[in-house]
């Protein structure tokens, strides 16, 4: 399983799906968090991080992702919180964060997103 992504994952600036995590019961129990260079993925539309169990939270420039539309973070436990730069991704239509137990709190940045239609929080505490 892979534990970390290289810093370089930030030159891939025609990308536009990541997936991480599983499916099918199959989940990624090394991963703990992605480089701030994610945000330089300028394309990415769809990011994909379904049962990252060890997975603690996302970098600051994660805001810098302005065509992301979809996050699915489903059963991501470790997650704690997300970054308060989420708000600038305002493209975003869908956020899934079912059975992120860990979660504390929504930033207050959330309210920015605008184009947000489906927000999943089932199972949080």
């Amino acid at each position: 399983q892979i534990s970390e992504l290289p810093p370089s994952i930030g030159a891939l600036k025609s990308l536009k799906k990541l997936t991480f995590g599983g499916s099918s019961g199959i989940c990624n129990k090394a991963l703990k968090s992605f480089p701030e260079s994610l945000g330089d993925l300028e394309n990415l539309e769809e990011l994909v991080l379904d049962k990252c169990k060890k997975l603690q939270c996302l970098p600051k420039s994660f805001g810098n992702l302005k065509s992301l539309k979809y996050l699915y973070m489903r059963e991501c436990k470790s997650i704690t919180y997300l970054p308060e730069t989420i708000g600038e991704c305002q493209e975003l239509v869908e956020i899934s964060l079912s059975k992120c137990v860990a979660l504390e709190m929504l930033p207050l940045s959330i309210g920015q997103l605008t184009c947000l239609e489906d927000l999943c929080l089932h199972k949080c505490k």
